[in-house]
């Protein structure tokens, strides 16, 4: 029993202490290259704290493309769905001024909630295209915008629309929501209200006729607020967004995911 108990100590010290060893080895490799990023930013003038503050907005940047990435492949069914609808957020978002991380945020959020349902598919474009467009005349901030593209999700996610959404959550974000609605589907705002009480109005039926109303209402003044400050902002903003993304798939995210990996084998 002696032998066998020695013979297992040794086991697992050498166990041990071949696995430190294996993870000193890569600890050192990845603190060496860090400090050769670190010492390259600090010779052209970027602090340590720069560094952090850049890396972490990097890999924030990289965790949240992803998110949505993982989003519209789940609303589309496929990767080459998620990369198309992907391409269609962007190019809106360049023609329109919007922010691209809010922008596809939502659109992959509006393609989940409408998957299998009539909405699906084109429908789903052209009600964020308006809705869009109606966000860029009016010079909605992104946060504005993405509140109003929740209100949508939330109104097909239902099925049904509720005063609540369309006069509450859609109508604070989106000036004269409830009475550009009202003219979609031929009523007064007041049947409107009523309709919505009794729970008459499905999200089929509203959300195509809003979408038309609001590009007649608002597609030819959004053109020209495309070109406004607010647009101007928004575009920068995503061109800030995709330098994080191309730095991060450079190799920097692998390098902190190698890190991550190895302070959790630790």
């Amino acid at each position: 029993m002696t032998n066998v108990t020695t013979q297992i100590n040794i086991t697992a010290k050498d166990s041990t202490a071949a696995a430190f060893a294996s993870a000193d080895q890569n600890l050192s490799g990845l603190s060496s290259t860090a400090l050769k990023v670190t010492g390259a930013l600090a010779a052209v003038g970027v602090s340590v704290a720069g560094v952090v503050s850049a890396v972490k907005g990097v890999a924030d940047a990289t965790i949240q493309f992803q998110q949505f990435t993982s989003t519209l492949q789940v609303g589309t069914g496929s990767a080459k769905g998620a990369a198309d609808a992907l391409s269609f957020v962007r190019s809106e978002s360049q023609r329109l001024g919007l922010d691209l991380a809010t922008a596809a945020d939502q659109f992959g959020k509006l393609t989940a909630a409408s998957k299998g349902t009539a909405l699906e598919g084109k429908a789903t474009r052209d009600i964020f295209t308006s809705v869009a467009q109606a966000a860029t005349a009016l010079g909605l901030s992104a946060e504005q915008t993405g509140g109003s593209l929740l209100a949508i999700q939330q109104i097909i996610s239902k099925g049904t629309v509720s005063a609540e959404e369309l006069r509450g959550q859609l109508g604070e974000r989106l000036p004269g929501a409830f009475q550009i609605a009202a003219r979609a589907i031929g009523v007064t705002t007041q049947e409107l209200d009523k309709l919505l009480r009794t729970g008459s109005v499905t999200a089929e039926q509203l959300l195509p006729a809003l979408s038309r109303e609001l590009d007649k209402t608002f597609g030819s003044q959004s053109e020209q607020a495309a070109k406004g400050l607010t647009a101007q902002m928004n575009r920068m903003n995503t061109a800030i967004f995709d330098l994080k993304i191309a730095v991060g798939e450079s190799g920097l995210i692998n390098f902190l995911s190698s890190g991550i990996e190895l302070a959790t084998k630790l």
